[in-house]
């Protein structure tokens, strides 16, 4: 299998584990991979309270980071702009 096929289907599982994660958590599951223009939203869930919006981090090893600091603030405005625009 390709490197990119690898990673796709490493992320693609990551981001099942966080929804059913966050249906465990008592949230519905709304979207996932929506998309607007170039940008994308892993998935937007929602309960009675919340809507979130969550961009799925998927790695095979610690690299001494936390998964916080893997969003960094160019990525952060990205999925503001596409949370505004959903």
């Amino acid at each position: 299998m390709e490197k990119s096929n690898k990673k796709t289907e490493l992320g693609r599982k990551g981001e099942g584990l966080a929804a059913r994660f966050l249906v465990k958590q008592g949230f519905r599951i709304i979207q996932k991979n929506w998309r607007y223009k170039r940008k994308e939203i892993d998935i937007i869930a929602e309960d009675d309270h919340f809507l979130v919006i969550a961009e799925v981090k998927t790695r095979t090893a610690d690299y001494g980071v936390l998964p916080g600091e893997m969003v960094n603030r160019k990525k952060q405005k990205y999925l503001v702009e596409a949370a505004d625009a959903y």
